[in-house]
């Protein structure tokens, strides 16, 4: 019974790391994103 509640606290953190690493995969690539956008404007200011 220990084992067992062992297993499911080490599945619920293991869990919240791979949320916690999504939502800081999306955070990066929505900055990518805007850092893009922004590069761009000031191409098209510049010609």
């Amino acid at each position: 019974m220990q084992l067992f509640r062992g297993l499911i606290v080490v599945a619920m953190l293991s869990g919240n790391l791979a949320a916690a690493n999504t939502s800081q995969n999306l955070t990066h690539q929505i900055s990518q994103q805007y850092v893009n956008v922004i590069n761009k404007n000031n191409e098209a200011l510049n010609h």
